[in-house]
């Protein structure tokens, strides 16, 4: 039987017993290179790491003030060490033996970028990174992690997925999402900034790279100069204030487009459109040139050759015209074209996917490779800002995606982050998500439109429009490359949630969907909840009057952990969404700062009759106190539960801590006397519900007004049971 990687492996050992023959067979990689003041510390002795070193398993790697680093593995795995860090190699083994192999190692300062190699391809579960606060496992690729001056700690992910863990839970992260981590015992929550480590480099020069995992690194845009017309090229625009494009301009596979380039740009696109394309003035049919009408260059750029069929360009003009029917109509700033200056024009450009070639299965996640300068207009102030993060989650099967871009603007010197983001349909080689979706209002008005590229959909485009309350509509474009498996959207039955938003809008005092039988379904990313349907005539978690009604998620998840799978039996998680949206038939309004709880409730024929028992926490959300509609987040110190099922009753102690005023305070949340029906917890500050057979698993929604300028603090916890104690029985 023929073992290629153990053979591949073997070439390089091989590569390296011949620059440092005595080490060769100890070896677990080599320093691709070093700069400025690099050490390497084996036991009580510390030497200066030079290019082409050998690094074994147990040493640590130290970067000074000025310097880095990059190591190649065995394996064909890669990381790279900003300065003033230290990396520590506990445990390397790579003998092409799944179940004995394992990448174990820990980031002490400073920052790394990693691109897993065949270790944590054999078996994802043997490769961990350590850090003071968190661990970092993987479910792909490669990922970024660097500390704050602040000692918090950020991690991303740069290729597939990965999960970053703390004591209190574990959060999943898709190609370009990000999170901070401030302590060991609290959830990592989701932010986007990005890691400040230096790109991985490829370096060739030791030993030609045989894994090909090494070369599959992180791509940058092919900045083609193009010029003269590319046939066969769809394009979709953000106009201004006049929002975006429905639909493809030139069609999908096969397109009629034609785009004009000059010197990478495109200066005019000519396609046909349908009634849902966006003009200034509606037209429902024909063919329509949308050209550049502004001298300066404007931002832009493209991927791939003029005849690359995953060929995919982007760009921003000053000013636009779309033309139709012989006639012009300048594309203008807002109320319908009634000024004279424009508000810009952002575009995709590409050859759309055929049918034929379409994934129908899987999932994928895609990272940012190129896009516009945001741009964002309040009716009175123009904005350029900067695009600092997006990705895409897709599930081709379901025909699902979600996706989400960073920008920032400045306004009056502050910086302003905003987040346009929202979950979408497949439609072909073409995908969307308005402000409508699911039979709910988004709430925000966040929408983008966008199709997928080549074969496969290895390129995907989009444009979007957003709202930033401080600096108005908010506008761009960015492309995308297909970097490796993404999470599964699922539709799980049975599932009842609670809510408690920080606004005081929403704190239910009973499970929505009901408990035995529950009615609700959750709709679910991975493990994170983004809608609950309660299924039922429900009001606000109380069971009773209005119709069904729905609770989504207006951004993308801000905080999610569990304690299993969306299709375990005994499945409890929680969350946080920044905000919100709650419609019935009847009526909708949006909700701020919300934290859910969601599983399947215990049966009445599988709760415990009799005994007591002892709950204690395996994670929540951070805690949030507000006061005068201004929230700051807490620490989740711990929660335990001692619940008595023979007498039905339980009692709740939950401790949270902030910092405010200069101080850090403790906030205590307490209940000693819940009433226990059936899977039902109830009291007068702490509800919830239990999950599993035998009550195995419980979650609680909590609040408490602490009657000063702290204001109410709210949050959500899940709990796992010990042994049930028996009752006493009297001689």
């Amino acid at each position: 039987m023929n073992h290629p990687f153990k053979l591949k492996n073997a070439a390089l050992l091989m590569a390296l017993a011949a620059i440092y023959p005595v080490h060769a067979v100890a070896a677990t990689g080599i320093a691709q290179f070093a700069v400025g003041d690099v050490n390497v510390r084996r036991g009580a002795t510390t030497v200066p790491l030079n290019r082409g070193a050998v690094i074994n398993s147990g040493d640590n790697v130290i970067t000074g003030r000025a310097g880095q680093t990059q190591i190649r593995f065995s394996d064909g795995g890669l990381v790279s060490l900003a300065p003033n860090s230290q990396f520590n190699i506990d445990k390397y083994v790579d003998d092409n033996k799944p179940e004995e192999d394992g990448f174990f190692a820990s980031l002490l300062r400073g920052g790394m970028r990693a691109i897993t190699g065949l270790v944590g391809k054999r078996n994802r579960e043997s490769y961990k990174i350590t850090t003071t606060t968190a661990t970092i496992g993987i479910r792909g690729s490669a990922f970024s992690a660097n500390y704050n001056p602040d000692g918090s700690l950020n991690v991303a992910g740069e290729q597939d997925g990965i999960v970053v863990c703390t004591n209190a839970g574990c959060v999943e992260l898709i190609v370009g999402e990000a999170v901070r981590v401030t302590s060991s015992d609290s959830l990592p929550v989701r932010t986007a900034e990005r890691s400040n480590v230096p790109p991985l480099v490829a370096r060739q020069d030791l030993f030609e790279p045989e894994n090909p995992l090494f070369v599959q690194q992180i791509a940058l845009p092919e900045q083609t100069l193009i010029n003269g017309v590319l046939t066969g090229v769809s394009a979709m625009f953000a106009f201004g204030d006049e929002g975006l494009d429905y639909s493809l301009r030139g069609g999908e596979h096969p397109s009629d487009g034609e785009g004009t380039f000059v010197d990478g740009q495109m200066v005019k696109h000519v396609g046909s459109n349908d009634y849902r394309l966006r003009l200034v003035e509606q037209i429902s049919s024909g063919f329509e040139t949308v050209e550049k009408t502004s001298a300066e260059a404007g931002s832009f750029g493209t991927v791939g050759s003029a005849t690359d069929p995953a060929f995919a360009g982007w760009g921003y003009w000053d000013t636009g015209r779309i033309s139709y029917d012989n006639s012009g109509q300048q594309v203008q700033e807002a109320n319908g074209g009634s000024y004279d200056f424009s508000l810009g024009v952002h575009y995709i450009v590409g050859r759309p996917t055929p049918l034929a070639q379409m994934p129908m299965t899987g999932t994928a996640s895609y990272i940012l490779i190129g896009g516009t300068a945001p741009t964002a207009f309040d009716g009175d102030d123009f904005r350029v800002g900067t695009l600092t993060g997006a990705g895409l989650n897709v599930d081709f099967g379901a025909g699902r995606l979600n996706a989400f871009v960073n920008t920032v603007f400045m306004n009056g010197g502050q910086s302003v982050a905003v987040q346009v983001s929202g979950y979408g349909y497949i439609d072909g080689a073409t995908f969307y998500a308005d402000s409508y979706g699911n039979g709910y209002y988004y709430g925000d008005g966040d929408s983008y439109y966008g199709f997928f590229i080549g074969d496969q959909a290895v390129r995907a485009g989009l444009v979007y429009q957003g709202y930033g309350s401080s600096v108005g509509t908010v506008q761009g474009s960015a492309v995308f490359l297909k970097a490796g498996a993404g999470l599964a959207f699922t539709e799980q039955a049975g599932m009842s949630a609670m809510f408690a938003s920080t606004d005081d809008y929403l704190f239910d005092y009973y499970p929505r969907g009901d408990v035995d039988p529950s009615y609700g379904t959750g709709y679910f990313v991975g493990n994170q909840l983004y809608l609950h349907d309660d299924g039922e005539d429900s009001y606000n978690g109380y069971g009773y009057g209005g119709s069904s009604t729905y609770l989504a998620t207006s951004k993308a998840v801000s905080q999610a952990g569990s304690q299993g799978n969306p299709d375990d039996a005994d499945f409890i998680g929680w969350g946080y969404w920044a905000k919100g949206t709650i419609q019935s038939q009847y009526s909708g309004s949006s909700v701020e700062g919300v934290h859910y709880l969601v599983g399947r409730p215990t049966t009445d024929a599988q709760m415990p009759i009799e005994g007591t028992a002892t709950y204690t926490m395996v994670g929540g959300t951070s805690p949030t106190a507000t006061h005068n509609n201004t929230t700051i987040m807490g620490r989740l110190l711990g929660a335990t539960m001692n619940v008595d099922f023979s007498n039905s009753r339980a009692s709740t102690t939950i401790n949270t801590e902030f910092q405010h005023g200069g101080a850090t305070v403790g906030v205590s949340v307490q209940d000693t006397n819940m009433y226990v029906n059936g899977a039902w917890l109830c009291g007068n500050n702490i509800n919830g519900f239990f999950t599993g057979n035998q009550a195995t698993r419980a979650g609680l929604i909590y609040r408490k007004d602490t009657g000063t300028d702290l204001g109410v603090v709210r949050g959500a916890v899940g709990l796992e049971r010990g042994a049930i104690t028996p009752p006493v029985v009297a001689e």
